[in-house]
């Protein structure tokens, strides 16, 4: 704990000492997070150059299978989640509260795996081609560690299920 607390205060300031506590625990925990019920989401809002997508870095390097990434197709994300019980760190999640006209089922289908994906037992179903034929339906389960970051905030549904940290620019310029 302690040296997940010191990689914390070495690359992020925040203005609360607690803030390093929950995100060091958070990391910890997502090697464990199969354990647990339920999983709560880290969420980044804040202005540009706050250092948001500096936390998700350091999430992807400490916490289990990381997987960091803005551009992955939803059914990527689900194979990721189930199979590699990785954890999800997305940054630039505005399409979730504005999706936008090229992919809105998209941002559909995240905002759906991030609102049950916290709760154990979560599964989405999605169509599978097994021969030329024959598609049949199968189940993806999507509970697991997940964090966000992005500058216009989200839903209050989605909200209930993060703890939310609002960034402020870092008065060390390298740190954020």
């Amino acid at each position: 704990l302690k040296e997940v607390l010191d990689a914390w205060r070495e690359y992020i300031e925040f203005p609360d000492e607690r803030e390093y506590i929950f995100r060091a625990l958070w990391d910890i925990g997502t090697y464990f997070a199969h354990l647990f019920n339920a999983y709560i989401y880290d969420y980044l809002g804040g202005v540009k150059q706050t250092g948001k997508t500096k936390v998700l870095t350091l999430h992807g390097c400490i916490a289990f299978n990381a997987v960091n990434s803005h551009n992955l197709s939803t059914a990527s994300i689900f194979r990721l989640v189930q199979n590699g019980r990785c954890t999800l760190l997305i940054d630039e999640t505005e399409m979730l509260q504005k999706p936008t006209k090229k992919s809105p089922e998209r941002a559909l289908e995240i905002r759906n795996l991030l609102l049950s994906g916290y709760k154990k037992g979560s599964y989405v179903y999605r169509c599978e081609k097994v021969s030329k034929e024959r598609i049949i339906p199968e189940k993806f389960e999507v509970y697991g560690p997940k964090a966000l970051a992005n500058i216009g905030g989200i839903e209050s549904t989605l909200e209930d299920r993060c703890k939310v940290t609002i960034m402020q620019r870092a008065r060390d310029k390298r740190k954020y």
